[in-house]
């Protein structure tokens, strides 16, 4: 978790490179310069194999959500879930909503994270097994022989 408001930009390349998945609070819409550059860096860092989720929170005051929805979606990212748009105070079907939304992103990232490694595993397996077998081609005898 990082505040976009004291961020470093270097601290911010880090970690959205090394994140599989990104979950992005609306800043003021008249916010600071170094907002405004955190978000810039965040979206020079992302690269396509991660997924991105925006939420707005009650205030009124926020950037508005699908400008940046917009951008993440031309840079061909992977939404993790529906914008959440909270428009009145949160109550606590909103506090469960967003409880199960971060769950279901938690098992999601899992998901992916597991399959990566059985990927790299059947990749493992199937090396022996070519290595293998262009051995026993190359010690076949000649017809004839």
């Amino acid at each position: 978790m990082m505040d976009l408001r004291s961020a470093d930009a270097h601290d911010v390349n880090e970690l959205v490179g090394r994140a599989t998945g990104l979950v992005i609070g609306m800043p003021p819409s008249h916010g600071s310069s170094e907002i405004q550059a955190a978000i810039g860096t965040i979206f020079a860092a992302v690269h396509d194999k991660q997924t991105v989720g925006l939420f707005e929170s009650y205030g009124g005051d926020d950037e508005p959500i699908d400008t940046l929805v917009n951008k993440f979606r031309d840079l061909e990212l992977r939404p993790a879930f529906d914008p959440i748009r909270i428009k009145d105070t949160p109550d606590e079907g909103i506090y469960q909503f967003c409880e199960e939304t971060g769950t279901d992103l938690g098992q999601f990232l899992g998901q992916a994270k597991k399959l990566k490694k059985l990927k790299s595993l059947d990749a493992d397996m199937e090396k022996p097994w070519g290595e293998s077998a262009a051995a026993s081609i190359s010690l076949r005898p000649a017809k004839g022989t």
